[in-house]
């Protein structure tokens, strides 16, 4: 088992409130100030009587810092007042009581919790007196000891009963009121009023205490892993969430800036729809400016075509017209002069027509006598063709064909076999 340190064994030590003889009331307040290695809490001091026979039996000093309760002849009188005054001996002050606040510590060993563990607890309480008459005639120093003392363990294990070796740690701190309350209620008609109920100390057992400890520490590297777990999972969901936002912001520029090219793209398509539609009605009007002048010139065209038509085809009927006639005269002239060049023609033939039976009449006559001369010119003919035929042509003389044509050069006459 483990070794209480100082500090514990400080607060292991019970105090006990006492009440003590003092020789002289100015040395009070110091005693009530002080404190000792026992844990003694003086609530109530006992001075000497005073002799009549000094000088200073008859001088009565009251300090400040407590209460000082006077009797005469034996009788309480009440709290004298504090300072300086001439008082007979019989006048003497039987109690004097702490009025400052004393700080009360109650270990309780062996508290057994509601699973039955054994447990230690230090208790400290805080509490003053405010009726000192109260205090000391109907309860007095050791009889209030005797009764917080045992108040205050009852309250403690009733109070440590409630709770599990789990929890009973958890009675540290102001977690006493209840305490406190049955303290004040209890010594209310004594004239002491409890201000503060301190659970200072819970001490379990070694061996759970180790256990504890053991378990402490796991659970703590357990919440120390679960945080580091939770930071690195929320560093990690920080990241992703940044890394969401920027995508977002970058898409959501992305499509500001296409919504902006859009909107410029479709400004600029109306401009140049509206252009073009400008363009358009302009080219249309001038368009149709335009057909309406070449429709004016083609109409006045047409109606010059016309007229010139018009004049070309009278001129034409009636160039035609003339020529018509003048051909007629000309056909009936030259008809007039070929009928009597033919005439004429006609009259020569004959004549030559009857020269020429003359003359055949006169060679069918003298046919018997030219006979020989008639022979000699066909021969002379045949001979001239021949000689025609070998100046302007070229033959290529193969075979019987070529010694026949070459024999018909030579002689002059062409023999047909």
């Amino acid at each position: 088992p483990r070794l209480p340190s100082p500090d514990m064994a400080g607060r292991n030590l019970h105090s006990r409130c006492v009440q003590k003889d003092v020789g002289s009331i100015s040395d009070a307040v110091s005693i009530f100030s002080s404190k000792n290695d026992r844990g003694e809490v003086p609530l109530v001091l006992i001075p000497a009587h005073r002799s009549p026979f000094l000088g200073t039996g008859w001088w009565l000093t009251i300090p400040t810092g407590c209460y000082c309760l006077m009797q005469r002849f034996g009788k309480d009188i009440g709290i004298a007042p504090p300072g300086g005054s001439i008082k007979p001996p019989y006048f003497r002050i039987a109690y004097i009581v702490n009025s400052q606040s004393c700080n009360y510590n109650a270990p309780v060993k062996e508290c057994p919790t509601g699973c039955n563990v054994r447990v230690s607890v230090d208790v400290h309480i805080v509490f003053n007196i405010q009726n000192p008459t109260d205090f000391v005639y109907k309860l007095g120093a050791v009889h209030f000891d005797q009764l917080l003392s045992g108040a205050v363990d009852e309250g403690i294990r009733v109070l440590v009963r409630q709770q599990t070796y789990q929890t009973v740690r958890m009675l540290r701190g102001n977690r006493a009121d209840s305490l406190l309350a049955v303290l004040n209620r209890k010594f209310e008609s004594c004239g002491v009023k409890f201000h503060n109920c301190t659970v200072t100390h819970v001490e379990l057992p070694a061996q759970l205490e180790s256990s504890l400890e053991r378990t402490t520490e796991l659970r703590k590297a357990m919440e120390k892993t679960l945080r580091e777990h939770s930071f690195q999972m929320g560093e990690i969901q920080r990241k992703c969430d940044m890394d969401l936002e920027e995508l977002n912001r970058k898409n959501e520029q992305a499509i500001v800036m296409e919504q902006g090219r859009k909107k410029r793209a479709e400004l600029n398509h109306e401009q140049r729809m509206v252009k073009e539609e400008e363009l358009t009605s302009t080219a249309m009007i001038e368009a149709a400016q335009h057909a309406k002048v070449k429709s004016t010139e083609v109409t006045a065209l047409l109606d010059r075509t016309k007229v010139s038509t018009e004049q070309n085809r009278v001129e034409t009927i009636s160039k035609a017209e003339a020529d018509a006639e003048a051909r007629r005269v000309q056909a009936d002239i030259n008809y007039e002069k070929a009928l009597m060049t033919a005439q004429a023609e006609k009259d020569r033939l004959e004549g030559e027509a009857s020269a020429i039976r003359v003359d055949a009449q006169a060679e069918a006559a003298a046919s018997q006598h030219l006979t020989h001369k008639r022979k000699h010119e066909l021969d002379m003919r045949e001979k001239d063709v021949l000689m025609k035929l070998a100046s302007m042509t070229d033959y290529n003389l193969i075979g019987n064909p070529g010694d026949v044509l070459v024999d018909a050069m030579m002689t002059g006459h062409l023999e047909v076999g």
